[in-house]
């Protein structure tokens, strides 16, 4: 499993159906990591029901020097537009 790939793992195994936010921690070596991850699979699971209540999701991007973490932002905005439609993404 790669270093990207607990995200989907972690969060399909969410229940709750009051869960308001949720914080997503990533380092980046390479900007190219955020391809690794399956984001039609976590954009799937964020329109399941038992996330319909989120407010907020936020990614906290660190990154190695010379990784843009903006760039980040961006790719995870294109990659979940349904999330970003809802007003729920932010990044820190």
């Amino acid at each position: 499993m790669s270093d990207v790939q607990w995200m989907v793992l972690i969060i399909s195994q969410i229940k709750s159906l009051q869960m308001e936010e949720l914080k997503i921690e990533i380092f980046l070596e390479i900007i190219h990591d955020l391809n690794r991850v399956d984001w039609k699979a976590l954009a799937l699971l964020f329109a399941q029901p038992n996330f319909s209540r989120l407010k907020q999701i936020c990614f906290s991007i660190s990154a190695d020097e010379g990784v843009d973490p903006k760039l980040g932002e961006e790719l995870i905005r294109l990659k979940l537009p349904a999330c970003d439609a809802r007003g729920i993404l932010s990044f820190l």
